[in-house]
This record gives C-alpha cells, sequence and structure tokens, in this order.
C-alpha cells in the first residue's frame, strides 16, 4: 500500500513541475471595430475596405495594398463600381495612386474590348485633366466635352470630333454622331461610316451613312450590321427619315423592310423613333396593328416614353394575360385640349408623364390634377 502511494506521490509532482514549465493561455471577448467599412455590396475581391486607421485595396484573393489614403477625406465617387476611390490629393484606381486635383470627377467611360479575358481601359476625367487608367492623356482633347459616343467598342467624343479611344479621327463631326448605334466597332457621322477607327469602304468604294440600318456606296445599298447587299433599294435616292426608317423614290423602310405606303403619299409621312421600335403614319394608316383604332392624322409619341396620343387621349401598352397579347388603355385625365407635342410630355426623372395641368405618375398610375403653372418637374 506504501509502496502504491509513494508511486502516485511521484506521478503528481512530475505533472505539477511539467505544468509550470506550460505557456498558460486564456480567452477574452474580441474587441470589434465598429468603423469598418466595404466600399461595395459585392464582398468579393477587388474591393477597397475602410476603418479608422487605414484603407486597403483588396486586389485579389491573394494581393492587398495598404493605401496612404487621407482617412478625412476618403470617399467613393459615384457608379465607381470596384475601381475608383478619392481623398484631398488624388484619385485612387484599382488601387493605384494618381495625385491629381479632383475637381469635376467623372468616369467617362470603358473600352469594352471583345476579347473578354482582355483587361478593359477606363477613361476618367477632371475639370482639365484626362485619364486613361493611371496615365494622364495630353493629345490636344477638349477635356471638358469629351464623352462616350457609343454604346459598344472604343468611339469617344469631344465638342469638334470622334476618336477611336484617344485617337482622334481626322474629318470626323462630333456634332452629327451617330447615338445608340448598336453595331460593334462602327460609328457614323454626317459624312463617313468608320469602322475600327477608320473612315470604311466597300469593294473600293468608300462607306458613306443612311441611318442605323443602311449604308452606302456610290454602287449599291448595304446594312451596316453584316454588310447585306440590297439591290432593289434605289442607291442614288435612298434617304434617312430616322434612325429606324428610310425612303427611296419608290418605297419607305423599316430597316430593310418595305412599308405599304404609296409613293403618292410620301409628303405626308411623319415618323417617331423610340429607345427599341418605330411608328410611321401616312395620315391615313400607322404601322402597328395595336392603334389601328387611333387617328392617324393626329397620331404622336410622346418623347422618351412608351406612350402614345391623338386627338381623343393619351394611350400606354399592358399586357392582358387572358389575351395572351398587349393592349392599348386610355390614361384616365381630363382631356380638355388636343394631346400634342406642346402640352404633353414625360418628366426629366421619367417617373411622370405631364399634360396640360396634370400629372400622370408612372410608377404607381395615380393622376394629380389642377397642377400649378410653372412648376418644375
Amino acid at each position: 500500500m506504501k509502496k502504491y502511494s509513494l508511486l502516485i506521490f511521484l506521478m503528481l509532482l512530475v505533472f505539477t513541475i511539467q505544468a509550470q514549465n506550460t505557456d498558460i493561455f486564456s480567452i477574452k471577448d474580441p474587441i470589434i471595430d465598429s468603423t469598418l467599412t466595404i466600399g461595395s455590396r459585392n464582398f468579393l475581391s477587388p474591393l477597397y475596405i475602410v476603418n479608422k486607421k487605414c484603407v486597403i485595396y483588396q486586389k485579389d484573393y491573394n494581393t492587398r495594398i495598404d493605401l496612404n489614403a487621407d482617412l478625412g477625406s476618403f470617399r467613393f465617387p459615384k457608379h465607381h463600381g470596384y475601381n475608383f476611390a478619392l481623398d484631398k490629393n488624388g484619385v485612387y484606381f484599382k488601387g493605384e495612386f494618381v495625385g491629381t486635383d479632383t475637381t469635376g470627377f467623372e468616369i467617362v467611360g470603358t473600352m469594352k474590348y471583345q476579347d473578354y479575358k482582355k483587361e478593359q481601359a477606363t477613361f476618367w476625367k477632371t475639370k482639365d485633366k484626362l485619364f486613361l487608367n493611371t496615365t494622364e492623356i495630353k493629345e490636344g482633347i477638349d477635356v471638358r466635352s469629351f464623352t462616350r459616343a457609343c454604346n459598344y467598342g472604343f468611339y469617344f467624343k469631344d465638342k469638334d470630333y470622334i476618336y477611336y479611344g484617344h485617337k482622334k479621327i481626322k474629318g470626323s463631326n462630333a456634332e452629327s454622331c451617330s447615338e445608340s448605334l448598336n453595331v460593334p466597332n462602327t460609328i457614323y457621322d454626317k459624312n463617313y461610316v468608320y469602322i475600327n477607327g477608320d473612315v470604311a469602304n466597300f469593294e473600293g468604294d468608300t462607306l458613306r451613312p443612311v441611318n442605323h440600318f443602311l449604308m452606302k456606296t456610290t454602287k449599291v445599298v448595304l446594312t451596316l450590321y453584316g454588310h447585306q447587299v440590297y439591290p432593289e433599294i434605289d442607291v442614288k435616292t435612298i434617304k434617312p427619315l430616322s434612325k429606324h426608317f428610310s425612303m427611296d423614290k419608290n418605297f419607305i423602310y423599316l430597316g430593310t423592310t418595305k412599308m405599304e405606303i404609296p409613293p403618292e403619299n410620301f409628303n405626308n409621312v411623319k415618323v417617331w423613333d423610340t429607345s427599341n421600335s418605330g411608328y410611321i403614319s401616312d395620315g391615313k394608316t400607322i404601322n402597328s396593328e395595336l392603334f389601328f383604332n387611333l387617328d392617324a392624322k393626329s397620331f404622336g409619341v410622346v418623347p422618351r416614353s412608351r406612350y402614345v396620343y391623338d386627338k381623343n387621349g393619351i394611350f400606354t401598352t399592358k399586357w392582358d394575360d387572358k389575351f395572351k397579347k398587349s393592349i392599348l388603355l386610355k390614361l384616365p385625365l381630363n382631356y380638355n385640349k388636343t394631346p400634342s407635342e406642346e402640352n404633353t410630355f414625360i418628366s426629366n426623372n421619367f417617373q411622370y408623364l405631364i399634360y396640360e395641368n396634370q400629372a400622370f405618375d408612372v410608377s404607381t398610375e395615380k393622376i394629380y390634377k389642377e397642377l400649378r403653372i410653372g412648376i418644375k418637374y
């Protein structure tokens, strides 16, 4: 018994000595920094991370950049995505600092490469300087008017010229530059069609614009997209009526489709372009079955909207689940005058349709009447 007691005593003694030579650990509540903010709702990198002591740009999973930013003035501009931040000393683009006066800072646009694997390059500017990523562009461009010129590719413009990236296209005319053209690497002005930044030609003959669908040489008419030749269109008399419509001596065309309007009614033709469609009337018919019952002579389209009108009222379209088609609905306004371009328009924020002294809320469909004349919408 004494022998076992001695053994237990020796084992406890060894354990005590080992415990005394072991580090002692303790657990405490974490200290939470409530000032931590993230420059994007998306928690994936890249992104800027800001707390009360520092700013970090998390470029990717393995790369983080500690920024020597001024915390008191550090901020994000509108629509910065993951790329831009500002402080009193300059601009941060993808974590790289550019020292410049930030007055008038604006993101102009990104050159969208067709190769999605190639990194995109972004134009941005301040009041007096233009940059591409982190490089200042000093090539005689009018910075204050420099803006994107089309939806696709590399085209930009200032008050005078069209640019392919920051390369000036000599002889181009910015004032007549095509807008909302959805043809890759293509743009036009009143003089020429440009493809990949150069004056375009077809079979050795210079291409000139007709509208958003057609272009021509001295010999043929062809499409902007696909360059398909249409020999039945008369090249000598073809002319634009709008972005969607054109006319030669024989026909009126919607894109390349012939309209059923006889030449004797050409003088009465009116056209309206909307964001994704076009309407035409010769005073007798309208090119839409949906508007079959509307008065063709007084028909009109409210600019920048999906609303149309005639002498009887203002109308909109709505999908009908029962009949599985769009139907025409008349807005329940008090019509004391015929709707026209002079008394009917959409507000700058697209929230209200205004007719005379009444307003129709586009989102809630609520009507406001007896509005005060002179109020700003």
